[in-house]
């Protein structure tokens, strides 16, 4: 699919700063979801019985060793993740920005969220309402390139 490797995020970089594991992975897991849920990750098909026995970021960790990378993505999902992930998901996720994720109160922001399957799908619903407006935006500037 995509030729450049690029790693947008890893468990291992917010290890120092997340309480275990499962807390440092939950922020990446949701973008991991809402890409196998469209299907822009080649090789990711849904596994029903391992969704059933683990939880999202068990799964996430499990297939991916808890890193976010372009390989297997579709050139457009890398696209979109090299413009929005690290200037604008970080930062909405950090600062809780996304209506209806449920977050733990004990732990700080990012690693606050709750690893569910609940998450995962307002995030999925989230994450297409930004990817169809990075779209649209990417759509215009091309118009606006050729309208000189």
């Amino acid at each position: 699919m995509t030729e450049t490797f690029q790693k947008f995020d890893d468990l291992d970089w917010h290890s120092g700063d997340a309480p275990n594991e499962i807390q440092a992975a939950v922020h990446i897991a949701l973008v991991y979801h809402w890409l196998r849920s469209g299907d822009m990750l080649e090789g990711y098909r849904a596994i029903k019985r391992l969704e059933e026995k683990l939880s999202p970021t068990e799964l996430f960790i499990k297939q991916s060793d808890g890193q976010l990378v372009s390989e297997g993505m579709s050139q457009e999902a890398v696209s979109f993740l090299s413009d929005y992930y690290s200037k604008t998901y970080l930062y909405v996720i950090g600062d809780q920005k996304i209506p209806g994720i449920e977050y733990d109160e004990h732990y700080e922001a990012p690693y606050n969220i709750l690893d569910s399957w609940k998450n995962v799908n307002i995030a999925a619903k989230f994450l297409n309402g930004e990817y169809s407006k990075w779209q649209n935006n990417s759509k215009n500037s091309w118009r606006k390139l050729f309208k000189r």
